[in-house]
């Protein structure tokens, strides 16, 4: 295994309690010294773990709506907080750093074009995803405007919306 080109072929490697570690390349086991790779290249089991510590914010004040968004995202491997409100996600969101929120935009207290107004004025690079299923040609345009990273319709498409969290995990 030591004669292939490490910086091509490395994929993983993992250090055991005696002080070596086992590398996988090209999925195939063998035992080496760190030194003996080149360039390291993020496994997927890697890409998976950022997944699970991206911690995602939703606010949504339809109950049985929020249920549903925390299970699908909780399933997909997403820290979730939740929020009944914009008023309470802006609270969370100074509490718990998120990587992104996603917010319906009518709401009472708060609606989801504030807090996406608020948010971009103390967090200008947290991606923030509108939810609406009473939108317009106008409220998209206002989100546009305002930096939403993503507007979407309701009834969520969950391909669609698990494409934009990608996307939101890539940046």
């Amino acid at each position: 295994m030591r004669d292939k080109d490490p910086s091509k072929s490395y994929f993983a490697c993992f250090r055991l309690w005696h002080g070596r570690c086992i590398c996988f390349f090209l999925g195939e086991e063998s035992e080496c010294r760190e030194s003996d790779h080149g360039v390291r290249r993020p496994s997927p089991a890697a890409a998976d773990r950022e997944r699970m510590m991206s911690r995602i914010v939703i606010a949504e004040d339809d109950p049985s709506a929020l249920a549903g968004l925390q299970a699908l995202l909780v399933a997909w491997g997403y820290e979730v907080e939740t929020a009944p409100d914009g008023r309470a996600a802006l609270d969370m969101v100074s509490a718990v750093h998120p990587r992104a929120v996603i917010t319906d935009i009518v709401m009472p207290s708060m609606t989801g074009l504030k807090l996406l107004r608020v948010l971009h004025e103390e967090e200008p690079e947290l991606p923030v995803i509108l939810l609406t299923s009473h939108g317009s040609p106008d409220t998209q345009g206002e989100a546009t405007r305002q930096g939403a990273y993503a507007y979407l319709r309701k009834p969520v498409d969950v391909s669609t919306l698990k494409m934009v969290l990608a996307s939101v995990l890539a940046e």
